[in-house]
């Protein structure tokens, strides 16, 4: 690029040329004002660029914003130009377009008129619309992002949020450094402006400069019409001074007012020498061209620099304006970063919020159902600690009623003892028998009849009608048959619902009792044999159906209840009796009962005795032989058993169990006798003869105190332990 300076016919500076060596295309200057109007746009730019990076209330010196708009201001009053930047349209010639230095091109120029900082400013827009939505479009991936439930992965989130949070600290040193070149670059951009400005004041002092007259000096020029002029030498002379002058001023570091300058104006010169020695190169006479070809050599590098410094500024707006746009970027991703961050946390914390509250719920409903528990076991306690008492109440009884047997079978073997003594007095020691020792041998006798009766054969060895068929008979005969019993005993536990606890606390723990029924999930057979098992079972059923009057019944009977008729029964006097003699003093001992509750059929719910009896009479307590046993040689019981008999009872309270209506039925299955041998000498024939010895003393001090036969003496017990 090549600049010339340009002249009109008078000799007045028109302008400066710019020439691009490629294309031949010269854009020129036009006038001084179009230079001013070049530095007012500048400036504007200048203050537009410190308003738009922040850095104008801080800048001091030359480029300090109350200078910059005073010299506007000022330029605009010389010049009356507005501050504003106008619409500068380029000059057209004839022969060669030329262009104002306002206009001159910057090297991204654009077609349409329109100043490089504009039409970046404009790009610069454009991408920040792109960027607001770019955003937008982010902030909607997060709100979506956002919406998802993330419950499950709590620990996944957290860690994103720590990397999220170190992206951040990462982004946040990045546009910390970026701000830091940023303000390098402003401080070149000032330093930049500063030599243009300088610059500027060199070709201002260049401008200012009167133009000669045409008729000055000697010499030949061109004219606008392209045809040489003939000059005098005395305007040669005038001219050739003035050129010294401006080239003189333009290499001065003092440009005006210097001494230098002073000096050299009025130093004397030959005007010819001056004319074609000192100027021979600074102009073109040649015809046909009408402008100045060549010019001073220090012209040159102003318009150049002038060059220059468009570009680097240029440059520079462009590099800002790139660091400014990544720098919204970075700014932009904090933000999105910063927001993803506290939508995540929030959602967190919404969920924490809601697990927090449903665990508050369940831990309410868990305190509520134990405390619950807790009054039902409290319930519980209470009831068996109330059975707990019962049971001691009970035990305290039955310790009154042994002691109270204790203390009638020491009566009785005081007695034994004082028979014994009377028998020793009346013995005279001779080989004749006395009337006890007959009375012993008759009812040893009588024993051992009694004893082959319950083994159903008699003494010849010949086998007689079974004692278990006859005793069945007539329980077929007194209540099997009898449907009367039934609806008795029916009615006798419908008016005794006492009867009902009586089974469930004092007869449950001290029996063996079994409940079988049916269970209605799985439809098959449960049994159950645990006191607090068959408890809790009744226990449900009152809850569930307490209007089931067979249950209620077959609690009431399933005790000892039960036992009442049959015994009876049995320990009447009589042949076809199981205790027949009232002389033996015999009694029934019940060794083992057990209670079977049959459930599972509706209508045929039922209660089953199982009950094993001993048949015993007294043997004799504390004597062996008519001495007493001593407590070294151990204690002998007071009973002598002789057999033991199985009795089954069945009852059920259902109208339907029977054509007849409900059912009763006893039934004795077999007699097993204790004692089988009667040969001499043996233990179970000393038993025998102990116990008919004490038979027959308290048969015979019952005649002597009063009685007047042996049959009023009919002093059987019969009862059941």
């Amino acid at each position: 690029m090549s600049g010339e300076v340009i002249y009109d016919d008078s000799g007045a500076l028109i302008g400066v040329a710019e020439k691009d060596v490629a294309s031949s295309n010269i854009d020129v200057v036009s006038d001084p004002a179009s230079v001013r109007r070049f530095l007012v746009e500048l400036a504007s730019e200048i203050l537009r660029l410190q308003e738009q990076t922040h850095a104008g209330p801080h800048r001091t010196g030359s480029f300090a914003p109350e200078k910059l708009r005073r010299w506007v201001t000022n330029l605009s009053r010389e010049g009356l130009i507005t501050p504003t930047t106008p619409q500068h349209a380029a000059t057209s010639s004839r022969e060669k377009p030329t262009t104002p230095i306002d206009s001159l091109p910057t090297p991204t120029s654009v077609s349409d008129g329109r100043s490089e900082a504009t039409v970046e400013k404009v790009k610069l827009d454009d991408e920040r619309g792109g960027d607001n939505t770019a955003a937008a479009a982010a902030e909607n991936r997060i709100a979506e992002f956002t919406g998802e439930e993330i419950l499950s992965v709590y620990d996944e989130l957290r860690i994103k949020k720590c990397e999220a949070e170190a992206a951040t600290a990462l982004l946040s040193t990045e546009l910390v450094a970026q701000q830091g070149r940023h303000e390098e670059e402003k401080r070149q951009l000032l330093k930049t402006a500063n030599d243009l400005k300088r610059r500027n004041e060199e070709l201002e002092s260049l401008i200012t400069m009167q133009p000669l007259g045409p008729k000055a000096g000697g010499g030949t020029v061109m004219s606008k019409t392209g045809r040489p002029t003939q000059v005098s030498d005395e305007g040669e002379r005038k001219f050739g001074l003035r050129v010294r002058a401006l080239a003189h001023r333009l290499t001065s570091p003092h440009p005006r007012g210097s001494n230098g300058e002073m000096e050299t104006i009025s130093s004397p010169i030959d005007g010819r020498e001056m004319s074609h020695d000192s100027c021979s190169n600074a102009f073109n006479t040649g015809a046909g061209l009408g402008l100045v070809q060549s010019c001073d050599p220090e012209i040159k590098p102003s318009m150049s620099s002038i060059d220059e410094s468009r570009k680097i500024i240029a440059a520079l707006e462009e590099q800002l304006r790139l660091t400014e746009q990544r720098a919204m970027i970075l700014e932009q991703r904090l933000q999105i970063v910063k927001e993803s961050g506290d939508a995540v946390i929030q959602s967190l914390n919404e969920e924490l919020a809601d697990l927090t509250e449903d665990r508050a719920r369940s831990e309410a409903a868990m305190i509520k159902e134990l405390s619950i528990v807790d009054s039902q076991r409290r319930a519980e306690r209470c009831e068996y600690e109330k059975r707990i008492q019962e049971w001691i109440v009970h035990d305290a009884s039955r310790k009154a009623e042994v002691e109270e047997y204790e203390i009638r079978i020491q009566s009785l073997l005081e007695a034994v003892r004082m028979m014994n003594a009377d028998v020793a007095d009346c013995h005279v020691g001779t080989s004749s028998s006395s009337w006890d020792r007959d009375a012993e041998q008759e009812m040893r006798q009588d024993l051992i009849n009694y004893i082959q009766l319950l083994q159903g054969s008699s003494k010849n060895g010949k086998v007689k009608r079974s004692l278990v068929l006859a005793i069945n008979n007539a329980f077929d005969l007194e209540f099997n048959a009898n449907p009367n019993v039934a609806d008795k005993m029916l009615e006798y536990y419908r008016s005794r619902p006492e009867l009902k606890d009586f089974t469930l606390k004092s007869e449950l723990p001290r029996m063996d009792y079994e409940v079988v029924f049916s269970d209605e999930k799985s439809g098959k057979d449960m049994k159950l044999v645990s006191t607090d098992d068959i408890r809790s079972y009744f226990a449900s059923l009152e809850k569930v159906d307490a209007e089931d009057d067979e249950v209620d019944i077959i609690l009431r009977a399933a005790n000892q209840s039960l036992l009442a008729d049959p015994l009876a029964m049995l320990t009447c006097e009589g042949d076809g009796k199981l205790v027949h003699s009232g002389s033996f003093h015999s009694t029934l001992i019940a060794t083992v009962c057990s209670f079977k509750l049959d459930l599972r059929r509706k209508g045929q719910r039922r209660v089953k005795v199982q009950c094993e009896l001993a048949i015993c009479v007294p043997s004799g307590d504390g004597t062996k032989n008519g001495s007493e046993v001593s407590q070294e040689e151990g204690s002998v019981s007071a009973t002598l058993e002789l057999a033991r008999a199985n009795l089954v009872i069945q009852f059920s309270p259902s109208p339907t169990s029977t054509p007849s209506g409900p059912l009763v039925k006893y039934s004795l299955i077999d007699i097993k006798p204790t004692i089988t041998s009667f040969e001499e000498g043996s233990d179970a024939e000393r038993a025998i003869q102990s116990a008919a010895a004490v038979l027959a003393r308290d048969r015979n001090s019952h005649i002597q105190n009063g009685g007047q036969n042996a049959e009023e003496w009919i002093g059987f017990d019969s009862g059941y332990v």
